[in-house]
């Protein structure tokens, strides 16, 4: 890989692996820290790939009962599986940052430079955004209380809970289409 970027930290959270002080090279940022983002940290950092992940910490099912559809971890609370990905993560090297990512850029030596929260700033070769989405509910008196034991916003986790019981859509788009 071309270039040479360099890692300046000037804040970070409690809880982050250590980052050396001096310039270092990432060859791959994520930005996320899902299922999908954890799993290309690992098989990135398997791969002999130098790897930064900055994730700004509030995941989309943080208060769903469980997520299912994992191999070996039927049920498994989310913030089990996540502390289980991030711990993967260590073993192999990957560099963890909780940011926020506001920005990238293509500097002149080609690496990419995302600017973070707390005026941070990360060079990496290759980025990769693997943020998911982020549910907006309706404002509906009660909603709250039910969220992740009888509202569900991901079909993928709790679909299959729900199979032959009388079911509400509320969508704010026309979602149809993602239905055929």
């Amino acid at each position: 890989m071309r270039g040479t970027p360099t890692l300046t930290c000037t804040i970070m959270k409690s809880g982050d692996t250590a980052v050396p002080a001096e310039p270092k090279h990432f060859d791959i940022g994520i930005v996320g820290g899902g299922p999908a983002a954890l799993s290309a940290g690992v098989w990135s950092a398997r791969n002999g790939r130098t790897v930064v992940l900055v994730d700004r910490g509030h995941p989309r099912n943080c208060e769903s009962r469980r997520v299912n559809g994992y191999i070996g971890l039927p049920g498994v609370l989310p913030a089990e599986l996540r502390a289980r990905g991030r711990a993967e993560c260590a073993e192999y090297g990957v560099h963890s940052m909780e940011h926020d990512v506001y920005r990238g850029r293509t500097s002149g030596n080609g690496a990419l430079l995302r600017h973070l929260s707390g005026g941070a700033t990360v060079g990496v070769l290759r980025l990769l955004i693997a943020i998911g989405v982020r549910d907006v509910w309706p404002d509906v008196p009660g909603l709250k209380h039910v969220y992740g034991a009888n509202a569900h916003p991901c079909p993928d986790c709790d679909g299959y809970e729900a199979l032959d019981k009388k079911l509400l859509l509320s969508a704010m788009a026309d979602v149809r289409s993602a239905w055929r």
